[in-house]
Order: C-alpha cells, then sequence, then structure tokens
C-alpha cells in the first residue's frame, strides 16, 4: 500500500520521476501494439543484441524473464540492456502482493484493535456451481462469479471502513444495474444511493431489487429468516461531471434518503469499474463535496481517460508525461 503523505511524498516524487524517465526511454516498446506485430514489422524494430537473444530463447525462459521474482538460467550473455530493464522494473514497481485481509487498512485508519472484523468472508467458489462460498443465492442471480468475487471484497471494505467513518449511507456511482448496490443494502444493512446516468441500467436495477424482495418474502412464509430486509436503495439518474451543481445533487439525494436537514447529509462515494475519466471525475468530487467523506473507486479502461490525465501537478510539471491509447491499454 502507497501512503502519499508528507512524510513519504519526496519517496513518491522520487519514484514517479524513475518510473516517467524509464516510460519515456522505452516509449517506443510500450507503443508497439502486439496486434499490429506483424503489420508494423515490431521484431525489426529491436535491437540486434535483443534479436539475438530472443531467437533461441525458450517460452519457459521468457516466461521467469518476464516475471521479476523469477530469476532466469541465463544460458549465454544477455545483453546488459535487457538485464537493467528488468531490475529497473522490479525496482519502480508496486508491490502486488494478494491482499489476504484488510488489516493494512485498519492500521492506516489507526482503528483501536478488535473493535470490528478486518476478515474476508470464505471465498471458496463451491465445486457444485462454481458459486462463492459466502453469498446467499439470492444474490448470485445474473451475477457471474468474478462479479461476486468483487462484490463481497468491495463490500466488506466498504462496510468496515463506512463503521469506522459512523456513516451509513453510500453512493454507488456507476452502478448499471446494482448487483453491488443490492448486496451493500441488503446484506450490509447500508443506505445506498445508485447513481447511473442510463435510465434503462436504472429501471433494471428496480426491477431486479422487486425480484429480490419477492424471493425473500417467499423465503419468509416457509419460516427461513435468515435474511431480514432493510429499506431498498434509492435510484438516481444523474450524470456526475467536475462541473455538476453540487448543491441540486445534494437536494436530490436529501430526498430520495428522506432526509429532512441537508447538513446530516454525509456519505461515501463508491465506485466499481470506474470507467476511463469517470474514476479522476470520482476524485475530485470527493475533494470538492463536503458530503463526502470516504471514497472507493476501483478503476479500469485507462485507454478512454481524455480529460483527466494526468491529475498530479507534479508530473504534469514534468519533461515527459504523455500517454497515448497504446500505453494506456497496456496499463
Amino acid at each position: 500500500m502507497v501512503v502519499c503523505d508528507q512524510k513519504n511524498i519526496e519517496k513518491v516524487k522520487k519514484q514517479l520521476s524513475g518510473c516517467l524517465q524509464l516510460l519515456e526511454h522505452y516509449e517506443w516498446l510500450i507503443n508497439s501494439f502486439v496486434l499490429d506485430f506483424f503489420i508494423d514489422s515490431h521484431w525489426k524494430h529491436l535491437p540486434s543484441s535483443w534479436k539475438d537473444v530472443l531467437t533461441n530463447i525458450t517460452p519457459h525462459d521468457l516466461a521467469n524473464w518476464l516475471d521479476h521474482k523469477e530469476t532466469p538460467k541465463y544460458k549465454e550473455p544477455w545483453p546488459l540492456s535487457l538485464l537493467a530493464l528488468k531490475q529497473t522494473i522490479k525496482h519502480l514497481s508496486l508491490d502486488r502482493s494478494p491482499v489476504e485481509n484488510l488489516t493494512k487498512v485498519e492500521s492506516f485508519l489507526k482503528v483501536p484493535k478488535n473493535t470490528q472484523s478486518w476478515e474476508f468472508e470464505a471465498e471458496l467458489l463451491s465445486e457444485s456451481g462454481g458459486q462463492h462460498a459466502s453469498l446467499k443465492h439470492v444474490f448470485r442471480k445474473h451475477v457471474k462469479p468474478k462479479k461476486q468475487y468483487e462484490m463481497c471484497r468491495l463490500s466488506k471494505l466498504t462496510s468496515s471502513v463506512s463503521k469506522t467513518m459512523s456513516i451509513d449511507k453510500v453512493l454507488d456511482i456507476g452502478s448499471g444495474v446494482g448487483h453491488l448496490s443490492r448486496y451493500l443494502c441488503y446484506n450490509n444493512k447500508l443506505q445506498v444511493a445508485c447513481v447511473d446516468g442510463d435510465d434503462k441500467l436504472t429501471n433494471s436495477a428496480k426491477k431486479f431489487d422487486e425480484q429480490l424482495e419477492f424471493t425473500v418474502d417467499k423465503m419468509l412464509k416457509r419460516g427461513e429468516t435468515s435474511l431480514q430486509l432493510p429499506r431498498a436503495p434509492v435510484h438516481v439518474t444523474s450524470h456526475i461531471a467536475p462541473d455538476m451543481n453540487l448543491d441540486k445533487f445534494h437536494q436530490i439525494l436529501t430526498d430520495k434518503f428522506s432526509i429532512s436537514n441537508p447538513e446530516e447529509l454525509k456519505y461515501g462515494i463508491l465506485g466499481l469499474h470506474t470507467c476511463g475519466d469517470l474514476g479522476p471525475v470520482l476524485i475530485k468530487m470527493f475533494t470538492q463535496d463536503p458530503g463526502s467523506v470516504m471514497l472507493n473507486s476501483i478503476g479500469c479502461c485507462y485507454m478512454k481517460i481524455h480529460e483527466h490525465f494526468p491529475m498530479s501537478s507534479f508530473v504534469e510539471e514534468q519533461d515527459w508525461h504523455k500517454l497515448t491509447y497504446t500505453s494506456n491499454e497496456l496499463a
């Protein structure tokens, strides 16, 4: 986990500078789109010393070279530039170790020990249907296993941080048909607003809400009381933008959440797969919006970022900070 505070800011700047210098030096390589390998004759652009080695290397040795945790068994001398490239990438890369629990978040927030659980639920897929072990069947309908995994992990993070920040309301930005919102609301007992710019997705989300409530009602009639439904998620059709009218947006939320005093409106901002510019927009919204006290955004589709890169003034001041569509897609 990278913490960009006053204590670590110079270290972060140094690492960013190193990354930019490396990207600039190998710009010709990262912009070599793999689908154009034959059309643009990428092989001809490689240094001759690289081609001499790569021509005879086995796929297994190549995989070991690409994995910074592995050390290839070099059968002949390799070009120094290739060896240096591997070590430089390893030095500049962030730690990619799997996250087993949320204890690092707990430590970062300086939460007293044992005040709540920061452990993930069981995550193994069932052998019979390949479904998430901790997800009740009512939440699995229309949801693929990958999405189930994301829902459970992100919901645990969101609910744990929400309790620490003493908030019970969350905005699911770009909520789509509302799978994550329903799980946060009905399972984690948070008040959730599904915010999406597409009216058709909003209507589909409402329909799925009704289907889930109908299923749970049937379960209750059979005597199954494992799931007690709170108030359903609320739905807002709205486009999020840096120049949006926050006062008007807050009024909509106040009405949806049935809050009498607008000053009591406090919430967390959540985004799963915030595509392209939506991710940076949520960060700007978080810094400008007095009502938001938490931000949890998982970005995707970086090649669709057109207006908000770089966000860092430090990066923008560097000699080189441009990323093309190809290099963004590589990211």
